[in-house]
């Protein structure tokens, strides 16, 4: 599969969180680019980069898993827009109740898989820096690293990790446990504290 890296000049917002305006294109169901902002905010940014190629390693090893993603995003899609629709004529209570139900179980299905994608992209982009230190001298991690002793800060990377990128993604699972479109149990699924 090719792969192919756009670049998109957009001025970034959202100061109170790290935009580094990396993602995904699809093509069909395929993930076919990545797409970078051109307006870079720090050398750290590289990081962010290195998860979206994370997702291109982790996605060669489980196409599957994306298709399955996409599957579930395009069924929540398809309820969500008719849910307005039987709110209007509450005289089909069960028919209303089967659309909120099955909305639930796609979410859990959806935060579990995206979990495990963002997860593993994080665990890829990381192993693909220490084989380019290891195998080429290529230290992408160096804004990373303690300027005297060379050493990784891994506060630092880990605030990245855990508290910007995959803690927005469980803000966002918390909102749904909130309205009820998630069950307690989703609670910590992006951070360390989550149970299967």
């Amino acid at each position: 599969m090719e792969w192919s890296c756009l670049t998109e000049s957009k001025e970034l917002t959202e100061p109170e969180e790290r935009k580094c305006g990396y993602y995904f294109k699809y093509t069909g169901k395929h993930l076919k680019d990545i797409v970078i902002s051109d307006k870079w905010q720090s050398s750290e940014d590289i990081i962010c980069f290195l998860h979206e190629v994370g997702h291109v390693i982790y996605y060669e090893k489980n196409p599957n898993l994306f298709e399955k993603k996409f599957e579930i995003e395009s069924e929540q899609f398809k309820i969500m827009k008719w849910l307005p629709e039987i709110d209007k004529t509450p005289k089909d209570e069960k028919k209303h109740e089967e659309y909120k139900k099955r909305c639930k179980e796609l979410r859990i299905k959806y935060v579990k898989i995206l979990a495990q994608l963002e997860r593993n992209a994080w665990a890829e982009a990381l192993r693909l820096a220490r084989k380019l230190k290891r195998d080429k001298n290529i230290d992408l991690l160096k804004p990373f690293r303690d300027k005297e002793t060379n050493k990784l800060n891994f506060h630092k990377l880990k605030e990245i990790i855990h508290e910007i990128s995959l803690g927005s993604y469980e803000h966002d699972t918390r909102l749904d446990i909130k309205k009820g479109l998630a069950p307690e149990d989703l609670k910590g699924i992006f951070t360390r504290k989550y149970k299967e």
